[in-house]
């Protein structure tokens, strides 16, 4: 934990642009008993420069040597480490000491031309690497970068990811794995960007954030996986049952917007009385923002074939409905009617052949019952043949209104239509005519 903590310095360099050095680390010495120069592989003189190590070969501005197990050369002099590993932009030398109570380090920035051009020695009264790292790498990164900024931290917590173990990145870098209940603080630049993501191993980004925090500021950051449930209405419900939504088992209105866990299965429910109409289950990603409609799977939109025969409707009459909602319809239909007229007219019968256009509604159950009615209004285009005198003519537009009461079984409905007609002032005509409905879900 403590030597991954400094791994989150190289998010100080990613918003920089700087042309490339090269740099290298050597691993920094201490002092043996005897008070000569040595060399140990733990977390005092390896550790500490294997940390700043894995800062720097991230940034595109540095080309940093790999960072040996055992330093090459065991000498705080420059122009021994030159001979060995080169001419070098920078080189980067640390001797440490330390004791049960204290620890003192001493870090030195040379240059390509073997002349010291930094020096930095502290010494604290406890051997908490993690104080230590703190000033080691505030000296050398504000020494690197020419335009360094004080430290800023982002506090990570509250992190809520259901199942799902992530990768973090901040500014294209990756940090490290990620889980529900993860926690850390990260020090970074002051007044620069920096956008965190979060990614599974196939580079799908889950989560995103940019934040900008002021030098000696800290800022919290916390990740949810939620995704969005638009719940709209549920079309063509039947008046006369109760409906409920269930989203996992829990009830949800209609026209409302529910934010929920992402990354998870969904049991979505639709009731009407206690009979369920409705079933299915969703997985819900990360910023998904879905719509869920719901029909009365019992009705669904239908078109309505007719036929009928009598006075009223006509001896012939076939026509089309489709419904707006569930109890009403607009329609077609054309018919044929024999209407006998008697001796004080011209002619005794006549021959009419309609076109019209239908409004019904259903003022007692619908098509899903047994038992239904329902009244409507209409207008026809009236043409009519006189056989007497063998001759067309358009009657004109004629408004009519009705009712009819209804037996529906299964995609059948036999009913029986009462008409009310406006023929001429002195003409009006009530009509009785049985009508067969072929009912067709769309």
């Amino acid at each position: 934990m403590r030597l991954n903590y400094v791994i989150v310095f190289l998010i100080i360099f990613l918003s920089q642009s700087y042309s490339q050095e090269k740099v290298v680390i050597i691993p920094f010495f201490t002092y043996d008993s005897s008070g000569k120069l040595t060399y140990i592989q733990n977390e005092y003189c390896y550790g500490v420069a294997n940390s700043v190590h894995r800062s720097l070969e991230l940034l595109t501005n540095f080309s940093v040597q790999e960072l040996d197990m055992e330093p090459k050369v065991i000498s705080m002099d420059i122009n021994e480490i030159k001979k060995v590993y080169g001419v070098i932009d920078k080189y980067i030398l640390g001797v440490v000491s330390y004791d049960e109570s204290r620890v003192e380090y001493q870090v030195f920035i040379y240059g390509k031309d073997g002349e010291l051009r930094k020096s930095y020695k502290f010494n604290k009264s406890s051997q908490n690497l993690f104080d230590s790292v703190d000033e080691i790498s505030d000296f050398l990164f504000s020494n690197l970068i020419p335009d360094y900024k004080k430290f800023a931290y982002i506090n990570f917590s509250d992190f809520k990811l259901g199942g799902k173990v992530l990768i973090m990145y901040i500014n294209g870098k990756k940090i490290g794995n990620v889980r529900t209940g993860y926690k850390n603080r990260i020090r970074i630049l002051g007044n620069i960007k920096y956008k965190i993501e979060l990614k599974d191993k196939d580079n799908n980004v889950f989560a995103s954030r940019e934040i900008t925090i002021e030098p000696g500021k800290q800022q919290k950051v916390s990740f949810e996986l939620k995704a969005n449930v638009n719940i709209g209405q549920i079309l063509y419900k039947d008046k006369n049952k109760k409906y409920s939504i269930l989203i996992n088992d829990q009830k949800a209105s209609e026209n409302t917007n529910l934010v929920v866990d992402a990354e998870k299965n969904y049991s979505v429910k639709l009731y009407k009385g206690d009979r369920i109409i409705y079933t299915n289950t969703l997985y819900l990603k990360t910023g998904m923002n879905i719509y869920i409609d719901f029909v009365d799977d019992g009705f669904g939109k239908r078109f309505k074939f007719i036929a009928g025969s009598g006075i009223g409707s006509g001896i012939i009459n076939l026509g089309v409905e489709y419904p707006i909602e569930r109890y009403l319809y607009v329609g077609g239909s054309i018919s044929f009617n024999y209407l006998t007229l008697g001796e004080e007219y011209l002619v005794d019968r006549v021959l009419i052949f309609s076109y019209s256009t239908e409004c019904s509604y259903f003022w007692f159950n619908d098509l899903e019952y047994i038992l239904n009615s329902r009244i409507f209004a209409k207008l026809e285009l009236m043409t009519i043949y006189l056989p007497g005198i063998s001759r067309f003519s358009i009657f004109g537009v004629l408004p009519s209104f009705g009712v009819d009461f209804g037996y529906s079984l299964l995609f059948l409905r036999a009913g029986l239509r009462f008409d009310f007609s406006f023929i001429r002032e002195n003409i009006n005509f009530i009509g009785i005519s049985p009508v067969l409905t072929v009912n067709l879900r769309i």
